[in-house]
Parts: structure tokens; C-alpha cells; sequence
């Protein structure tokens, strides 16, 4: 998009976001899009919204989504073994029975709890010694900072047991060959780089470089 004169980047921008169904903007916030995007600094992740679609960009990408009425908040409470937890706009959460990868079947607790992110959580994954903070680990899978909120943390005793259906720790996680309880999240919307580049590419309508 660099490499475009301005004429070509506005014709570019606008096929782009009506491949992806969405509104194009007026001249006036295209050009304010063009120079935020182009010119914010590399460590930079800008961001401009208009009336049904908000751009992000990201480690040199452009990222578009539905621009929505009201924020999706993670919802959060107590989740009974046994039963689905909904997420509403998210998707939902089960347990799916497993061996040796999720969360022990001996000595859960019946009620678990869902939270979201407050900011400055650790997480001990299973097998490590050690706690990191749970930005950190968000960062390193390339999750996308706009969905990191709606990460799901599912937890025992006030430490997080396991991060969405990513991933699992604390004291409950499963060891090799024990029975266990693996989460399933349903429905839920692309979170990853590479998850979000794939649905595109099979959408037919991939993040600009």
C-alpha cells in the first residue's frame, strides 16, 4: 500500500472494504485513514472508525471488522460442571472429555469460574515452574490486542487454570494419561493472526499489507 500513489490507495482501500461488505467512507475520514495507518510508527496500533467498521493495523497489516452498536463485553459468573457456558456473541464453553490434556477430573471443583482480563494476571502454563504475565503470554501467540478481553480466563480458587481452549496450568491441569476434562469453545470469532489471514484467504478478502 506504501508503494501506491494516493489516488490508487483510495481505490484499493474502498475495493477492499466492499469485498469485506462493509461501508466505505466518506473522502474526507479516507484520508484520515490513509495517513494514520500509513504514517503511525511501527510499534504503533492505530485505529479509525466510522459509522458500521472500524481498521486496526497491526504488525503491517490492516485488519477491518464489523464496527458494533455497543462493545462485546466477555461475560463472566460461575460455570457448573456438566453444563454449557454462553458466551453470547463469543460463542459458548463445554467440557469435553479427554485424557491427559485439560483440567483433571479428580478433585474439580463442580462450580468453576469465568472471568475476563482486569489487567496484571500471571499464568503458571502446565509443566512450567514458573508464572508470566498473562499479556505477555497474549502476545506471544499472537492473539490480536482487540480480542484480548474477550479471552475467556476459566478459574479455580482465584488462579487461572486455563486460558479460553488455548491453553491450561495451575495446580488442576492434567498430567500424562489422567483423566480430564478438555475446554471447547464454540462458536467463538477468529482470535490469532494467523487465524484471522486464514479466514480471509478463504473469504477470498485477506488483511492489506
Amino acid at each position: 500500500l506504501h508503494s501506491l500513489p494516493s489516488a490508487r490507495q483510495n481505490l484499493v482501500l474502498r475495493a477492499w472494504l466492499r469485498g469485506l461488505g462493509l461501508p466505505v467512507p466518506s473522502h474526507r475520514t479516507l484520508a484520515a485513514f490513509r495517513h494514520d495507518m500509513l504514517e503511525a510508527a511501527r510499534d504503533r496500533i492505530p485505529t479509525v472508525d466510522w459509522p458500521g467498521a472500524r481498521v486496526y493495523r497491526y504488525r503491517g497489516h490492516l485488519h477491518a471488522t464489523v464496527r458494533e452498536q455497543e462493545p462485546v463485553t466477555m461475560p463472566q459468573g460461575d460455570w457448573t460442571v456438566g453444563t454449557t457456558f454462553d458466551l453470547g456473541a463469543l460463542g459458548r464453553l463445554e467440557l469435553v472429555a479427554a485424557n491427559g490434556v485439560g483440567l483433571r477430573r479428580e478433585g474439580l471443583p463442580v462450580v468453576l469460574q469465568v472471568a475476563g482480563r482486569n489487567g496484571g494476571e500471571v499464568f503458571r502454563a502446565a509443566g512450567s515452574a514458573h508464572r508470566r504475565p498473562l499479556r505477555k503470554w497474549l502476545q506471544e501467540r499472537g492473539v490480536l490486542p482487540w480480542r484480548r478481553e474477550q479471552v475467556p480466563l476459566v478459574c479455580i480458587a482465584g488462579e487461572i487454570a486455563a486460558i479460553g481452549a488455548f491453553a491450561y496450568g495451575g495446580a488442576h491441569a492434567a498430567a500424562p494419561g489422567e483423566p480430564s476434562w478438555r475446554i471447547a469453545w464454540r462458536g467463538r470469532p477468529p482470535l490469532t493472526e494467523v487465524e484471522a489471514r486464514e479466514l480471509a484467504e478463504v473469504a477470498g478478502e485477506g488483511p492489506l499489507r
